[in-house]
């Protein structure tokens, strides 16, 4: 769990970069996004995959993981430039 801290500390810096750029939909739609991610891998782990509590334990990085690989995908897209400008 440790190791995906650093996921979350980016997600948090791009999120609110997002937030700065007036692009507040777009950051809660990452937000709920990790969410929905967390809750469907949880489940699979947990109760598809009989691993228990375990398994929600690796949902958390999963979830995690996710969420940078979005927030770092929709950064670099550069489509939230455009109310700054």
């Amino acid at each position: 769990m440790a190791l995906s801290f650093g996921f979350i500390g980016i997600q948090m810096v791009i999120s609110g970069t997002l937030k700065a750029a007036g692009k507040t939909t777009l950051s809660m739609s990452l937000s709920f996004t990790q969410t929905i991610s967390l809750f469907i891998a949880g489940f699979l782990l947990s109760i598809v995959f009989k691993l228990g509590a375990i398994g929600i334990w690796i949902a958390y990085p999963i979830s995690n993981l996710i969420g940078l690989l979005m927030a770092l995908y929709l950064y670099r897209s550069k489509t939230w430039l455009t109310s700054i400008v």
